[in-house]
């Protein structure tokens, strides 16, 4: 410590410990994100749902030529990977969407048996455009969850989903 000053007495007061908490970059929980490759790396569907690699992609993405397009002829769910979960933090599931349509963003949380715990989820309305979407959710301090998950779900019609994010984050609607 260095104390400049004038006068015969040096009067200051001593800083004991300074701590700075950086978070320079987030983590993307999301396996195959974008969908370069194929849409079956690390997702899973059920349902009445096909999927297909498309070229179609919002002007916004920043990856990559390809998204997700699926075509349901009934209610369907699309899930990504599961990651352990640290209790009692917020979760942001977002991604680029187009659709005329509805459907869900769900975070799901799992115990140390794979049992379901807590789902909580947004229901969104495309406008035949591409946007962009976004749910929060927080997993409870005193929860018992291993894991999370974030997955869509929706009725028939077709959708595209391309820039997948999930991470442990703040709370963007406080």
């Amino acid at each position: 410590m260095v104390c400049v000053q004038e006068g015969t007495e040096a009067l200051y007061d001593e800083a004991r410990a300074v701590t700075v908490f950086l978070e320079p970059n987030k983590t993307n929980y999301i396996n195959n994100p974008s969908f370069e490759v194929n849409v079956t790396d690390s997702w899973t569907s059920t349902g009445s749902v096909t999927i297909t690699t498309d070229t179609d992609v919002s002007s916004e993405s920043y990856s990559g030529s390809s998204s997700a397009k699926l075509v349901a002829t009934d209610s369907w769910t699309y899930s990504a990977n599961k990651v352990p979960v640290n209790a009692g933090s917020y979760y942001t599931a977002s991604l680029y969407g187009k659709t005329s349509g509805t459907f869900d963003i769900k975070v799901k949380t799992y115990d140390d048996s794979d049992t379901l715990l807590t789902t909580s989820s947004a229901t969104v309305t495309g406008n035949g455009a591409w946007n962009r979407y976004y749910f929060t959710s927080l997993v409870d301090a005193n929860s018992q969850a291993a894991t999370i998950e974030m997955s869509l779900s929706g009725e028939s019609g077709t959708f595209y989903i391309d820039c997948v994010q999930f991470e442990n984050t703040y709370s963007l609607t406080e």
